[in-house]
């Protein structure tokens, strides 16, 4: 028999892949990243469920892949900025400021002064969103009609996976909730949105208020 080529490369299997690049530093994601464009093999190996598990539970937490940051020479606008080898498609969000951020994904709201916001054939841009700077993907939440003037109000973006049925490892493609709490000059309410549905829950409310027990003078401070 012919000797093999040199040319020929070792088959190395997958299982002794992962144990390599398992022991690779959060910090140093960057090469990870570099390895995965190294052949789709490896890329598909990396962007599997089962080695980021592993690869989180080894080390106690997921690499954190940047920051969201609200730029002020901008007026705000929500940026993307890597604290390693990892760029999303789009690193900004025009018309829209990051409000909160949870697993994976970033609530965004819209700018008032923003006209270049993405809109429904027909209606005015929303404004709550809920992007995800790993795919690119950016949902609109519907918006919420209220018959008075809201005074404060605060929402979060969460995992929307029974409980106990998501470790918060690789949830980002899965589905999520935003939970909406806000206060008028009559009572305090709130509403759940479910990318499961695409809908608003029911209104929940509190008791009315009394007169001493709202304070208007101080602005709302959202949470970025």
């Amino acid at each position: 028999m012919a000797p093999p080529s040199l040319r020929a490369t070792m088959h190395v299997p997958n299982e002794i892949v992962e144990d390599i690049f398992v022991c690779v530093p959060p910090d140093n994601s960057a090469l990870l990243l570099r390895s995965a464009l190294t052949c789709k093999r490896w890329a598909r190996l990396f962007a599997d469920r089962g080695f980021r598990r592993r690869y989180s539970q080894s080390h106690g937490k997921a690499p954190i892949l940047g920051i969201i940051a609200n730029l002020t020479i901008t007026g705000g606008v929500a940026r993307f900025i890597p604290t390693h080898g990892f760029c999303p498609a789009r690193d900004e969000r025009h018309g829209y400021r990051a409000h909160d951020a949870r697993h994976g994904r970033v609530l965004l709201n819209r700018l008032t002064e923003a006209s270049d916001a993405p809109q429904g054939q027909g209606q005015e841009p929303s404004a709550l969103a809920v992007w995800n700077p790993i795919t690119g993907e950016q949902h609109q939440l519907p918006l919420l009609k209220r018959r008075r003037q809201v005074h404060s109000w605060n929402a979060a973006v969460l995992c929307g996976a029974a409980a106990g049925a998501c470790d918060h490892v690789d949830c980002h493609r899965g589905p999520f909730r935003v939970v909406f709490v806000g206060i008028d000059a009559k009572q305090i309410f709130s509403h759940v949105y479910c990318s499961d549905s695409g809908a608003l829950s029911e209104k929940a409310t509190t008791a009315p208020l009394q007169d001493d027990q709202l304070e208007c003078s101080t602005p709302p401070c959202p949470a970025c």
